[in-house]
């Protein structure tokens, strides 16, 4: 299991990989996927939220009325709200990795 990071690591082609400094990484890499599960989760349920909202507004046999201007600025804010931490989550997430090694 641990081989398979190693030619990964540019900076250590040469030498010896410590152990911990592969487990340290693998680690890393858990928690990332962990944490991009539940943003995409959470994402969804606001997105459902937004949408069923503007659904109940379209529909007659509900009295739920929104604006114009509400609708425009919910959808906005939900579009902003999913796109902006999934980019910052996309370059975490595959972010190059060298385990705290300079760069050289």
């Amino acid at each position: 299991m641990a081989h398979g990071i190693r030619p990964l690591i540019p900076h250590f082609r040469d030498k010896e990989i410590p152990d911990q400094l592969i487990k340290e990484i693998e680690d890393r890499n858990k928690n990332r996927y962990k944490y991009a599960n539940q943003f995409i989760r959470i994402s969804y349920l606001s997105l459902i939220f937004v949408g069923c909202m503007v659904v109940a507004d379209g529909y007659e046999g509900i009295r739920f009325d929104l604006s114009d201007p509400v609708i425009i600025t919910l959808l906005g804010t939900a579009l902003s709200t999913v796109l902006a931490p999934t980019y910052l989550l996309a370059k975490y997430i595959f972010k190059h990795d060298g385990g705290g090694a300079s760069n050289e």
